[in-house]
């Protein structure tokens, strides 16, 4: 009898764990629900990106654009970060006429010159 009343409680027990467990994993997305701003309209994003707006360029990928290979089914936009080629030294006589952290910032298309230098005159 001590079996069977070990056995059953330890049913029961298992019950009650499942319940709850179940309880709580119902809870927490409906708490996450109740925070969450619900968006109705595309006025209400800060930013929209269409996908007309992306750019037809090699390691760039978008869905609306075509067939869609088995891989890339999941996928609906892609763009793979570009392999930057190395920057060319700057020759030591232009050195003085620009600031090096602006030729190596490639957000820029040219970095500035100087408007003057100071040049030592052995003498």
């Amino acid at each position: 009898m001590d079996k069977e009343n070990t056995s059953s409680q330890k049913v029961s027990e298992e019950k009650v764990v499942r319940d709850r467990s179940v309880r709580l994993f119902t809870y927490l997305p409906e708490l996450t629900e109740l925070n969450a701003k619900t968006t109705r309209t595309i006025d209400q994003y800060e930013k929209v990106l269409w996908f007309s707006n992306i750019a037809h360029e090699i390691g760039c990928h978008c869905i609306a654009w075509g067939p869609v290979d088995e891989e890339k089914s999941d996928v609906w936009i892609e763009i793979k970060k570009p392999r930057l080629k190395a920057l060319p030294e700057v020759p030591e006589e232009l050195k003085p006429w620009v600031d090096l952290k602006e030729v190596q910032d490639s957000s820029l298309e040219f970095p500035d010159l100087r408007q003057r230098i100071t040049v030592n005159i052995p003498g």
